[in-house]
């Protein structure tokens, strides 16, 4: 018989020892030296030790076990499957989406290569080859922010491109559209925004909100003391997404502070208070003097809101569907923070879709999601 896995490293004649062994183990007897792996396969150990001259062990597993795979160590030992191919995978934009020029968009790809990749776009489907590279060198973390740019084109493609496998690259399965709402030639009032002329200074980088919660609407939808807090909290995250490379709206330390209608106080305090009128909510903007900076801002819900008839309505999350006497406190506190940021209010109608529309209805929750005039008003105060 000849050695199978193992290398015999001596010659001696010596007794003949048959082992096997379920695993890769290195066996020493009187100076020979073997390496078994398998437990169907057979080797041999000639020993020259004389304390073992005399001794043969003889390990065999039944044909049985080796027919069906199990061995000595109960199952045998498989080779690991290989790794999947590198790739790359676009995924966001992949083919029929619209781009609205001066918006933020997320490119999305899935990978499993490391270090960076390139991407490109085309903006002619592709067809003369010529890619223009919008990030050189970019994470390979499956996500990019762009702000999108012209010129506009019906057949924009996007490629991404690993920078250590340069042959490894994937593109956008079907075009997309980059398209201008604020093109002249195309005019459209949901490009409209008005500012007040003030904003915060650059020197400040986050906008520090507090809580007053002394007074609280007892029927405030759903009946919980601090789901209007968490109403309001949300509706700061759409700004912040626009304007966080200048400036970011951000909790106040400590949070709840006692605070309503103390205007001068450098503390930017939202509270339930009493308004006078039929307003549902108020922000006071105060100024450094002399200057069109913004030092503090406070806004104020009104706590018992009422018609002109004297009918009475009520504050909620609506989280989809509220009742109809309610008016959502997420929608309209999105619509303040555009005043915090010193955008003005809004009143044609073909304007209504905007958050800085003025007129808000009972139930309305669309002013949560910003419009294509609201992010241009955020980004020409904190570009």
């Amino acid at each position: 018989m000849q050695p199978g896995d193992g290398q015999r490293r001596k010659n001696a004649a010596a007794p003949i020892l048959l082992l096997v062994t379920p695993f890769v183990v290195p066996v020493l007897f009187g100076g020979w030296f073997y390496q078994y792996a398998d437990p169907c396969l057979f080797d041999v150990i000639e020993a020259n030790d004389s304390l073992l001259a005399n001794v043969v062990h003889t390990i065999l597993p039944t044909v049985q076990a080796c027919e069906t795979g199990v061995g000595l160590s109960g199952t045998r030992p498989t080779t690991p499957p290989p790794p999947p191919p590198r790739s790359i995978t676009v995924k966001l934009p992949n083919g029929g989406e619209t781009l609205l020029v001066g918006h933020t968009v997320n490119l999305q790809w899935t990978s499993n290569i490391g270090d960076g990749v390139r991407i490109e776009i085309s903006r002619d489907g592709g067809t003369t080859l010529t890619y223009s590279t919008l990030f050189v060198d970019t994470d390979n973390d499956g996500s990019q922010l762009w702000t999108v740019t012209g010129p506009v084109s019906n057949k924009v493609l996007f490629r991404i491109t690993s920078n250590i496998h340069p042959t490894i690259k994937d593109t956008s399965d079907a075009v997309a559209a980059i398209v201008d709402p604020c093109d002249p030639a195309r005019p459209s009032d949901q490009c409209a925004h008005y500012t007040t002329g003030f904003k915060w200074p650059a020197t400040v980088r986050g906008i520090a909100y507090v809580f007053d919660t002394s007074r609280v609407p007892a029927d405030f939808t759903p009946a919980d003391t601090t789901a209007w807090m968490e109403a309001v909290e949300r509706a700061v995250a759409p700004w912040n997404a626009e304007i966080r490379a200048r400036i970011q709206f951000v909790r106040g330390n400590p949070l709840i502070q006692q605070c309503g209608g103390i205007a001068g106080d450098n503390t930017n305090c939202i509270a339930f208070r009493d308004i006078a009128g039929l307003g549902l909510a108020e922000s006071h903007v105060q100024r450094v003097p002399f200057t069109n900076d913004i030092r503090e801002v406070d806004l104020d819900f009104d706590i018992q809101i009422t018609d002109a008839q004297g009918g009475e309505f009520f504050w909620g999350h609506c989280n989809p569907n509220c009742p109809a006497n309610v008016f959502d406190v997420q929608n309209v506190a999105t619509h303040e923070f555009g005043h915090w940021l010193q955008l003005r209010d809004l009143n044609n109608p073909g304007e209504a879709e905007l958050t800085m529309y003025q007129p808000i209805s009972l139930q309305e929750t669309k002013k949560r999601t910003l419009g294509f005039g609201d992010l241009l008003g955020a980004k020409a105060l904190y570009p």
